[in-house]
């Protein structure tokens, strides 16, 4: 019903992480 919010909700959140992870490995 919700697949291209509930996509684009995950696309978000995977960015979010993969600066965090980056952040974090960069300090």
């Amino acid at each position: 019903m919700e697949t291209q919010a509930l996509e684009l909700a995950h696309q978000v959140d995977f960015s979010f992480w993969a600066l965090f992870l980056r952040a974090t490995l960069t300090v």
